[in-house]
């Protein structure tokens, strides 16, 4: 093969190849963003929750990623045993939910804030088929782009040889 041609070759290769480190690069900061979210409120002392439910709407949607943080309770005994007792109706509902709950701990979790869409990969890893979606792209991605290297090495072990 002439050497203008294998020039014309990697030249044609070189943008393609910047745009998959450029894909792969973006790709690797969402998934470490991601594990941030999810992981660093629990150092922090909060509580993870995944909103698989449409009660909340529209001030908290489905697939959202929650976060409660545990507070002391205010001590009011209503003339009950452990504590006041509440009837809750979520936002989206018509009718309040079938079961009461009584605040009968010291100390209770209260909702702090949500990320939008993040619990849709919670709920997709309940899956097993897209958990495995999910982990066999990424392996294949892998061992493609390494039998593309090894390829590549292998033709410049064959071009050095012939040369020498």
């Amino acid at each position: 093969m002439p050497r203008s041609l294998a020039t014309i070759g990697t030249r044609a290769r070189a943008p393609a190849h910047v745009a998959g480190r450029g894909l792969m690069s973006v790709l690797l900061v969402a998934i470490l963003a991601a594990m941030a979210i999810t992981f660093v409120p629990g150092v922090l002392g909060y509580q993870r929750y995944v909103l698989v439910g449409g009660s909340m709407e529209p001030t908290i949607h489905r697939g959202s990623l929650v976060f409660d943080e545990v507070v002391a309770v205010i001590s009011r005994k209503d003339g009950r045993k452990g504590g006041p007792i509440f009837r809750t109706q979520g936002d989206h509902n018509r009718f309040a939910d079938m079961r009461p709950f009584q605040l009968d701990r010291p100390r209770q979790a209260r909702f702090a804030f949500a990320v939008p869409y993040l619990g849709w990969l919670f709920i997709a890893l309940g899956n097993p088929r897209a958990r495995f979606i999910l982990l066999a792209i990424p392996a294949l991605l892998i061992a493609l782009s390494m039998l593309a290297r090894l390829w590549r090495e292998g033709g410049r072990l064959a071009a050095q040889r012939e040369a020498a």
